[in-house]
C-alpha cells in the first residue's frame, strides 16, 4: 500500500437514471449511449489525469501530486474539467446529430448533463484482487460531494484546497 497526495475527480453523467428508467424499453441504445459517452468523457480527461474505475454513469479519475503542491499546480484541474466538458458535449450532440433511431432513449440523449465533483489529499493506493483501488478521507468527501441540493444539472463542485491551489 502506498499513500500519495493525489487529486481525485469524478465526471457524472447527470440524468442517467431518469433517462434509464423512462427508456429502459430499449436497453441496449440506452447501454450504447452512455458507453459511448463515457468513453468520450475518459478521452477528454487526455494524460493529466487517470482513470481510477467506472462507477456507473460516472468516471472516477486521479492525478498523483508531490507531497508540497508548486504554486497553480491544480489549475489543471480546471483545464480537464472544461476539455472532458467539450469532449461530452461534442459526443452528445454528435450522436443527436447523427441518430437515426427514433426510439426513446435515443431521442432523449440531449437531456443528458455532465457534473464535476473534485478534492485533493492524501490516498491510500491498494490493489484489492489485481484492481487498484483509492482509499481515504478524501475519497469519501469526494463521493458525498455528489450527493448534494445543488439545484442546477451541470456544475462543477470543488473543495476549497482545489480551489486555491488552482488561484496561486
Amino acid at each position: 500500500m502506498a499513500i500519495k497526495r493525489a487529486i481525485l475527480l469524478i465526471a457524472d453523467i447527470g440524468g442517467y437514471t431518469r433517462f434509464m428508467r423512462v427508456h429502459s424499453i430499449n436497453l441496449a441504445h440506452a447501454h450504447d449511449i452512455i458507453t459511448r459517452l463515457l468513453e468520450a468523457v475518459i478521452d477528454g480527461a487526455g494524460s493529466a489525469f487517470k482513470l481510477a474505475k467506472l462507477e456507473g454513469d460516472a468516471a472516477f479519475f486521479h492525478a498523483p501530486l508531490r507531497d508540497a503542491p508548486a504554486p497553480g499546480e491544480l489549475e489543471h484541474v480546471l483545464d480537464t474539467v472544461h476539455a472532458i466538458r467539450n469532449a461530452f458535449i461534442e459526443q452528445r450532440d454528435r450522436m443527436n446529430i447523427d441518430r437515426l433511431c427514433t426510439c426513446d432513449g435515443c431521442t432523449q440523449i440531449g437531456e443528458l448533463k455532465i457534473k464535476f465533483v473534485a478534492n485533493v489529499g492524501e490516498i491510500a493506493y491498494h490493489k484489492v484482487k489485481g484492481r487498484m483501488e483509492l482509499a481515504g478521507v478524501p475519497v469519501i468527501v469526494l463521493h458525498r460531494l455528489l450527493k448534494n441540493s445543488v439545484p442546477i444539472a451541470e456544475y462543477a463542485l470543488m473543495t476549497g484546497p482545489i480551489l486555491d491551489g488552482a488561484k496561486s
